[in-house]
Formats: C-alpha cells, sequence, structure tokens
C-alpha cells in the first residue's frame, strides 16, 4: 500500500512540474508578445511587472528570465519587430529591471515573511532614482512621475500578493497532507450472556 501511495504522490508530482512548466513558458510567451504591441507605456509597464511575478510564481528562472524581456518594446531583438517605442522606456527598463531583479532577489531569499522587504526593495531603485535624476540632468523628471511610480508600485503589490495567496495554500495543503491518517476506532464487544446448561426441576 505504501509504494501505491508513493507511485501516487509521484504522479501528482510529476503533473505539479508540468503545470508549472506550462505557467512559466505561458507566462513568457504573453510577456514577449505584449512587448511588441503598440500598447501605451503604462499598459506595457503593468503587463511587465504582473507576468513576471506570475512566470517567478512557475520557477525562479521563469521570474529572472521575464526581467530582462523588457527591452523588447526597445526593439533590442529584431526577429520580434516593435510597432512603436515609447519614449518612456528608455528610463522605464533600466528603472523596473533593477526594481524586479531586487524584488526577486528578496522574494526567492524566503518565505511569506520577506514579502515585504522585496516590496520595499523594489521601490527603492525608483524613489531614489526620483531623487538623484533632477541632480545629475534638470531635464529628467520622468521617475519622480506619480502615476508612473503608482502603477509599477501596484502592479508590484499585486505580484506579491499572488505570492503571498500561493504560498499561504501550499502550506495548507502541505500540512494537511502530512496529517496523520485517522484509523477507525474499534468498539469493544459486548461479552455475551453466558448460558445455562442446567435443565428446571
Amino acid at each position: 500500500m505504501s509504494a501505491a501511495r508513493g507511485m501516487g504522490a509521484q504522479g501528482k508530482h510529476a503533473t505539479f512540474v508540468a503545470s508549472m512548466w506550462v505557467l512559466g513558458l505561458a507566462a513568457l510567451g504573453v510577456l514577449a508578445y505584449a512587448m511588441t504591441l503598440p500598447l501605451d507605456w503604462q499598459q506595457k509597464l503593468v503587463v511587465w511587472i504582473l507576468l513576471t511575478f506570475i512566470a517567478d510564481e512557475a520557477g525562479n528562472w521563469f521570474g529572472y528570465s521575464a526581467v530582462p524581456l523588457g527591452i523588447i518594446t526597445l526593439g533590442a531583438l529584431p526577429f520580434l519587430p516593435v510597432s512603436a517605442v515609447p519614449e518612456q522606456w528608455w528610463i522605464i527598463f533600466p528603472l523596473i529591471a533593477g526594481a524586479l531583479s531586487a524584488a526577486l532577489a528578496m522574494k526567492h531569499a524566503g518565505g511569506p515573511f520577506v514579502l515585504p522587504l522585496a516590496a520595499v526593495l523594489f521601490a527603492v531603485p525608483i524613489l531614489a532614482a526620483a531623487k538623484a535624476a533632477p541632480l545629475l540632468d534638470a531635464s529628467m523628471k520622468f521617475p519622480a512621475n506619480p502615476q508612473f511610480q503608482k502603477l509599477a508600485f501596484i502592479a508590484a503589490g499585486i505580484g506579491l500578493l499572488i505570492s503571498l495567496i500561493r504560498q499561504v495554500v501550499a502550506a495548507m495543503v502541505r500540512a494537511r497532507a502530512n496529517q496523520p491518517a485517522r484509523t477507525p476506532r474499534l468498539e469493544p464487544l459486548t461479552p455475551a450472556a453466558p448460558v445455562s446448561l442446567t435443565k428446571d426441576s
């Protein structure tokens, strides 16, 4: 019976791994395609951040692979032609790529308790650039754009919330699977009344 249970667990694990590969590759494919579409920088920003965190839930390397895909919008890959390059993307790409890399590195360092630190590390490069950019170049005001910061932080918050929900659900499933199987309780048998063999006189 234990062998059958082990084979069943292996089958479930193989199904889980396959589903994670499907999720990760799908997220990368959709992200790469979205970066070529004639979308506004706002839409591309949200899609890039969200799909990076979703891809990361399928496996660490999926998340790290999604980060550099933002460069597709700049027309860096000739086999993926881009219809239009938003001017703001020349600033968005290095900022968000750095913020995502820092957040993912912290996210992989532990469980759900490090997610707030991952959110902080995502925000730090953006806020630092908003302060430092005007000092280096007075015309570089985009990092302090309220809409840019708001969309980036909301998208990252949703992505980290998805990770939190996934980790909590996974922990509940593991805890339930590790519970010992309950054996049915057998009620004690009531002894039968003795049979008298004496004959009445």
